[in-house]
């Protein structure tokens, strides 16, 4: 048997070699049949079974289902999650945001837009799902206080993208990426 930090009155407990999670009473709340399980958060905790990750709510319903090779909860809230080498983003609610099809996908530094990678192309989604930029630049990089003034690489070239306008940079101007 082991014990699991405290998170959100649950503990997650292992008995038998399987994880479930208890009340502060001492009370099986979720009973053990999980290889992996994590500490709820914002009401969510993910967990294993034969390694395939998904989440569960407090009262146990699988609200993602334990498909996906890796599953990571990202400071947005949302699941980055992998099956079969392509990854996609879900909702805590389960909903998925973007397709498992992408090579990577991340948020930008300000947690706005997720930055696809598809091919060694980089694209845009909005956070809510929306197709923002196709996968068709060596990188993209999003202005933090105005995200309608992007910068993308294509070859050797740079260019600024404004309110969809594309204005190639001088030859001689340096460039930083960040997402």
């Amino acid at each position: 048997s082991g014990y699991m930090s405290l998170s959100e009155d649950m503990v997650a407990f292992k008995k038998d070699g399987k994880w479930g999670y208890i009340n502060l009473n001492t009370q099986f709340c979720i009973e053990p049949q999980y290889d992996e399980g994590s500490v709820f958060k914002d009401n969510i905790a993910s967990v294993a079974i034969q390694k395939k990750w998904g989440c569960i709510n407090k009262s146990g319903r699988v609200v993602i289902p334990t498909i996906y090779d890796r599953l990571i909860r990202n400071a947005g809230g949302y699941f980055c999650v992998m099956k079969d080498n392509k990854w996609g983003v879900i909702e805590p609610s389960g909903k998925i945001v973007i397709p498992v099809e992408y090579d990577n996908v991340f948020l930008s530094r300000n947690n706005s837009v997720w930055i696809i990678v598809k091919d060694k192309k980089h694209g845009a989604i909005s956070k809510y799902g929306r197709l923002l930029y196709q996968c068709e630049y060596e990188h993209i990089s999003f202005c933090e206080t105005n995200q309608q003034l992007v910068c993308v690489k294509v070859g050797s070239e740079h260019f600024l993208i404004s309110n969809g306008v594309k204005t190639k940079l001088p030859s001689n101007s340096r460039t930083r990426y960040y997402y």
